[in-house]
């Protein structure tokens, strides 16, 4: 599927739309509403969240696939960077506003130090909003494909953000109404070995149904918390913390003080050996 053929499939699909709109309700109720904000996106992919954004202020999308890249810079006004988390970033620090991590987390195996850099590019009262799947049992054959990494539990994403030093301002499931109809599908999907079922849209009339039941959850998430859902919204600010460790560095620190320890080993039984050396 193109990248235009999957923006129109975006632009009408009720799961897309729903949570564009659940989106738009935090960022009015946590984000000033001036016009004049610096605004990153993560996974700007088909651009379908862009149209919306820009009324708040000036865009800048990162993406690694190419041709989503190409797409953006000429059908929207921003910046679009190609780059992947959580090394290949490299951008103004205490630049912006509100940086939107739209399902990125959960593809790279370094979660916490990818959030520990993007904060770096948050200014001081700046807001990120994080959006990530939930539950490992909604996992499809598609999210393997695609090398997710992991689906999170609301206590795991809490713990993430307060261990990079994050002020959690609000966290909560989404999609709860519809939790029935994904899990549906979901286990449809891993019956049939089929591609995603929700890159496709459904019949008009029920596409219609399941848009207008979605949308009814950013009523209650301004109110109150989900219990469960398919998906987690969070709102967090920048506070202070102790850094996340890289957990590649952190092993390798562990590996070389093994050999190390090793090599000591070996010298004082080699010593031992050959006492007259």
């Amino acid at each position: 599927m193109t990248i235009e053929e999957l923006r129109i499939v975006h632009e009408a699909h009720w799961y897309i739309q729903g949570k564009k709109e659940i989106m738009l309700t935090l960022i009015d109720k946590h984000i000033s509403n001036s016009s004049n904000k610096e605004i990153l996106i993560l996974n700007c992919g088909s651009g379908v969240y862009l149209e919306a954004l820009k009324q708040y202020g000036n865009i800048t999308g990162i993406d690694f696939c190419d041709e989503a890249l190409a797409y953006n810079k000429n059908t929207f006004e921003g910046e679009f960077v190609k780059g992947r988390l959580p090394f290949e970033i490299k951008l103004e620090e205490n630049k912006y506003d509100l940086i939107i991590i739209n399902e990125a987390l959960e593809y790279t195996t370094q979660d916490a130090w990818s959030l520990d850099r993007l904060k770096q590019y948050l200014k001081k009262e700046g807001k990120i909003l994080i959006c990530v799947p939930a539950l490992p049992i909604l996992t499809t054959t598609e999210n393997k494909k695609r090398n997710m990494e992991r689906r999170y539990t609301l206590r795991q994403l809490r713990r993430l953000m307060e261990e990079v030093g994050l002020n959690i301002i609000k966290a909560s499931y989404i999609n709860l109404i519809l939790f029935p109809v994904t899990l549906f599908i979901t286990m449809l999907n891993k019956t049939l070995k089929e591609e995603d079922l929700f890159e496709k849209v459904p019949l008009d009339m029920i596409n219609e149904l399941c848009y207008e039941l979605f949308r009814l959850e950013k009523y209650i998430i301004n109110k109150t918390g989900l219990p469960f859902g398919t998906d987690i919204m969070a709102v967090c600010s920048k506070g202070e913390g102790k850094p996340a460790r890289n957990e590649f560095i952190e092993k390798g620190k562990e590996a070389l003080l093994k050999v190390i320890d090793i090599i000591k080993k070996k010298l004082d039984e080699w010593k031992q050996e050959n006492p007259n050396f």
